[in-house]
């Protein structure tokens, strides 16, 4: 069966590629500030750091310290399980 990315799942992979490619600014990329505008959404409404792997250096924050709960963290894991089990899952088993 093929893996079909959801509607969030293609955003947050485009949003996380515009971060990694726009790491050496100090702002928000226009890229990614553009789609927050587009979603009606203010820029103090997304916080996130991203670090060289290599190195642990970060080398992009937008409100690094803000304190904010996670949008949907588990769903991203919890969608991945069944391709780590395996294909001989039936249909009981599957979360989706």
């Amino acid at each position: 069966m093929q893996y079909l990315m959801s509607g969030f799942t293609r955003v947050f992979a485009c949003v996380t590629a515009l971060l990694v490619a726009f790491a050496v600014h100090a702002e928000i990329p226009a890229p990614v500030a553009s789609r927050l505008a587009a979603a009606g959404l203010p820029e103090d409404s997304l916080g996130f750091v991203v670090l060289d792997a290599a190195t642990g250096k970060e080398v992009l924050a937008h409100r690094p310290g803000a304190s904010m709960q996670p949008a949907s963290t588990l769903k991203v894991h919890g969608g991945r399980r069944p391709e780590r089990l395996g294909p001989g899952l039936d249909r009981a088993h599957r979360n989706w």
